[in-house]
Order: C-alpha cells, then sequence, then structure tokens
C-alpha cells in the first residue's frame, strides 16, 4: 500500500511538472505572439508613411512635367 501511495505521489508530481512546462509554453508564445504583433503594427505604419511619401514625390513630379511645344 505504502509503495502504492509512493507511486501516485511521483505521478502526480509528473503531471504538475509536465503541466507547469505546458503554461510555460503557452505564457511564452503568447509574449513572442504580442511581440511580433507589435512589430506588424509598427511595419504596417511604415508602410502607410511610405506609400504617402511616395503620392507626394509623384505629385511633386507631374507638377513638373512641363510638356514642351514649339
Amino acid at each position: 500500500m505504502e509503495g502504492k501511495c509512493l507511486q501516485l505521489a511521483v505521478d502526480k508530481e509528473s503531471q504538475y511538472s509536465e503541466e507547469e512546462s505546458d503554461i510555460k509554453a503557452i505564457l511564452f508564445n503568447t509574449v513572442l505572439l504580442l511581440s511580433l504583433r507589435l512589430q506588424l503594427e509598427k511595419c504596417e505604419a511604415e508602410l502607410l508613411r511610405l506609400r504617402e511619401k511616395k503620392k507626394e514625390i509623384l505629385e511633386a513630379r507631374s507638377a513638373l512635367d512641363v510638356p514642351f511645344t514649339f
């Protein structure tokens, strides 16, 4: 009986250890996803800024294009 109880305690400890590892992995992945989301938002903002800059440049270039007539 005592051996059975000891084995049960060891099994439970192993189960808790596995659950703790799973929780740590989930937390790590959550932090990683949040970090990647923040990076993505920064990249999207930079892309929007560059698109606006491109639009300004194209408008300025088209304003300089004056057809030459003879």
